[in-house]
């Protein structure tokens, strides 16, 4: 099942379900190319969100990755065999000509 949540609504989809595992991975992006010379996989225990600013913060012991200016998340349960997708559409209000996507995988 496919869903476009707002923050608030991920919060609350997550409350008492909170992930094990959060994975990002520069080679799952829309905008990674085969030949960026660099290649990241970082793996994250903890998903901290925020409403106002709209923001959606993750943390491993003393590592965080922060994605700020959140317009919404979409969330899909049933795309990956790894498990919940969550595309993180980030972006300023003047229109959608800015966004700028970044996928998560939740387990």
């Amino acid at each position: 099942m496919r869903r476009i949540m707002s923050v608030g609504d991920l919060k609350r989809y997550y409350e008492g379900r909170s992930p094990r595992r959060i994975l990002f991975c520069t080679e799952n992006q829309a905008w990674c190319k085969v030949e960026n010379p660099l290649k990241a996989s970082l793996a994250f225990t903890s998903m901290v969100m925020a409403c106002n600013p709209n923001v959606i913060c993750l943390k491993n012991g003393e590592n965080t990755l922060w994605f700020e200016r959140v317009k919404g998340v979409i969330v899909d349960a049933e795309r990956s065999p790894l498990g919940t997708v969550l595309d993180i559409i980030c972006g300023d209000t003047s229109g959608k000509e800015n966004d700028i996507h970044y996928t998560l995988i939740a387990s």
